[in-house]
């Protein structure tokens, strides 16, 4: 089942806490790779929904990754091309830190992480 389809079936400000680690939309087996207009409109959806079913109180912990933009970045955070799309980022009463990078011998993670107080 999809996740949009799934967290339709929830009810409003039903969810503590949401962690989530979608796909980076990086050309990865088990991804569908789409143009970037499109995924940042799939994100768009699917956190629009997390935001519908989470506590006022509640929180989201999101983690992306990078990916390249031509003519723009070889390697620019996926949360910084959301930022400005989403209820979380929005939201007066939120603390937010965003980029905080853990690194495991070759590998980087950002992870950006949106706590609403």
């Amino acid at each position: 089942m999809d996740c949009l389809e799934a967290m339709r079936r929830l009810p409003d400000r039903f969810v503590d806490l949401t962690v989530t680690s979608p796909p980076y939309n990086i050309g990865k087996e088990y991804e569908k790779s789409l143009v970037l207009d499109e995924y940042l409109s799939w994100c768009d959806r699917w956190i629009a929904e997390v935001y519908r079913v989470t506590l006022d109180r509640g929180a989201f912990w999101l983690n992306l990754g990078y990916l390249s933009v031509r003519d723009r970045a070889k390697a620019i955070p996926i949360s910084y091309l959301l930022w400005d799309k989403v209820p979380f980022f929005l939201t007066i009463n939120m603390a937010m830190v965003t980029s905080l990078i853990e690194c495991d011998g070759a590998k980087a993670l950002a992870r950006a992480t949106i706590i609403l107080e």
